[in-house]
């Protein structure tokens, strides 16, 4: 990475977009382009009006380097914009949101055990159930909520840049966000189900041990 809009060296090599690993590399180029971009603006701010010859914006800087990208491996210019408008319609990295997804089913496991061991299901099933459904609508609401954070995170993390501009939007679960709720609210009641079944199980069979007597 450098900070003067310049494309790094690479071997021009054309590129069969109808080929998965060739697209994959073009996707990566168009994000590196753009991470230039960020790079160079960020800079041109700190220094000043931009030198003769050299892009005044980010923007410039960006068509700069698709240009490039498009001459560097044989491709039309609008595959490569086509190709940053779909960046932006992409969902969301599963690998990338795992670690959240764990942590999740973790903090459900400790709620759910918390609920199991204060409310009796044989005697105290309604406040049990009440319980329940408010604790299942938070944490989804939680989950659905930080995927945004937890993306943003991940990226600063990756591109070592803690400036997003444009990238923000690409971040979190997008229009994913309702089924990710109502998701979370369901791995919840799972949760609570196994750890009532499976819980209080245990509970009552280590009460039903006797102490033999002489």
């Amino acid at each position: 990475m450098n900070n003067e809009c310049e494309w790094p060296g690479e071997q021009p090599r054309p590129l069969n977009l109808n080929d998965r690993d060739d697209a994959a590399h073009l996707r990566q180029d168009i994000k590196t382009a753009e991470e230039l971009g960020v790079r160079y603006e960020d800079t041109r701010l700190a220094r000043g009006p931009a030198s003769p010859g050299q892009p005044s914006t980010r923007d410039e800087c960006d068509a700069k380097l698709f240009r490039e990208i498009a001459a560097l491996h044989s491709v039309h210019i609008h595959a490569v914009l086509d190709g940053r408008e779909r960046l932006n319609s992409q969902p969301p990295e599963g690998i990338v949101y795992l670690p959240l997804l764990v942590l999740y089913a973790g903090l459900s496991f400790a709620v759910a055990r918390r609920i199991s061991a204060r409310f009796n299901w044989a005697d105290e099933k309604g406040p049990a159930l009440i319980a329940g459904a408010v604790v299942s609508v938070c944490l989804g609401a939680v989950l659905a909520g930080s995927g945004h954070l937890w993306g943003g995170i991940v990226e600063m993390v990756r591109m070592g840049n803690t400036h997003m501009t444009y990238r923000a939007h690409r971040l979190g679960w997008r229009e994913m966000g309702p089924m990710v709720f109502w998701l979370g609210v369901a791995v919840f009641w799972i949760v609570l189900a196994i750890s009532y079944r499976f819980g209080q199980r245990g509970s009552a069979a280590t009460q039903g041990v006797g102490v033999p007597t002489g």
